[in-house]
């Protein structure tokens, strides 16, 4: 679901349906946070949903139930009266990461950059409602996960994906390393176009690295060239789980066998005295 029902007017009654239960759960949230007051959740399972106001005594209460075993869920009881007085503090209980995944969902397709810092301010205009730092950064990231995927579903498609590299580059060079628990260690990748054209590069190397920036962390290494215009040619690239001497001798062995087959030149000096510049 991308986008939020509107809350106006009044969006439950008696025979009203709603597409499936996470299009009912955000409608209820977001009229929750609209109209300043929290709910409990008595029942929630795959054909029935029921709600009651967080206060105690007060009547409000909605009970649907899915509609003939299909995704669809009907309103079978509302309650819209309150007796309560509403809320006292800043923050709301059903304000969950889930919901503002999905209410953030349409602006994080637009905006992959969508800053949790940003999303803490809009919460607070939309619904006036305070959220932590951390929550949003969750709903950030459960937002990602909907859009792209998970990471560990990523890591299991490594060896296919590496697979798939070799039969539709031919000349690409791939190396996917794994551990003794079948667990992703670090993988080197240079595509054959990328190699053919760093033969008509200058005979210049440069290797840096970075961390990443993911639940997972590692280390990105990178191989680049300089083509003729003076620009970055980039060669090769590695994921490793820590930036060290191993892992650098071993991306830099596969790098030589690249640079032996398209430009052998390079290590014959019958060009230029082939330079490495490391750049970390």
């Amino acid at each position: 679901m991308d986008v939020l029902p509107v809350i106006h007017p009044c969006p439950f009654a008696v025979g009203v349906t709603f597409d499936d239960l996470t299009l009912l759960k955000s409608t209820c949230c977001a009229w929750a946070m609209k109209n300043i007051f929290e709910f409990n959740t008595p029942r929630s399972t795959p054909t029935r949903y029921e709600i009651v106001c967080h206060a105690e005594g007060c009547p409000w209460r909605l009970y649907a139930s899915s509609i003939g075993g299909s995704k669809a869920f009907r309103v079978n009881t509302f309650n819209g009266d309150h007796t309560c007085t509403g809320l006292t503090h800043a923050g709301h209980k059903n304000a969950t990461a889930r919901f503002i995944c999905d209410w953030i969902l349409p602006k994080v397709r637009q905006q992959p950059h969508y800053h949790p810092s940003n999303l803490v301010k809009d919460m607070k205009t939309e619904f006036r409602v305070q959220i932590t730092y951390s929550k949003a950064l969750r709903a950030k990231e459960l937002a990602l996960e909907v859009i792209y995927g998970k990471h560990e579903d990523a890591y299991k498609a490594m060896p296919q994906y590496c697979f798939n590299i070799e039969q539709s580059n031919p000349g690409s060079t791939v190396q996917l390393d794994i551990t003794s628990e079948n667990r992703f260690r670090r993988v080197f990748i240079c595509y054959a176009a990328s190699a053919l054209g760093f033969s008509h590069c200058l005979p210049l190397l440069g290797i840096d690295g970075t961390h990443l920036k993911t639940c997972y962390q590692g280390i990105l290494l990178a191989a680049t060239g300089v083509d003729a215009k003076g620009q970055l040619f980039p060669l090769a690239y590695a994921v490793v789980d820590a930036e060290n001497d191993d892992n650098w001798l071993w991306m830099l062995q596969f790098i030589r066998r690249v640079i032996e087959v398209q430009a052998p030149d390079f290590l014959e000096n019958k060009v230029a005295p082939f330079c490495f510049k490391v750049l970390y």
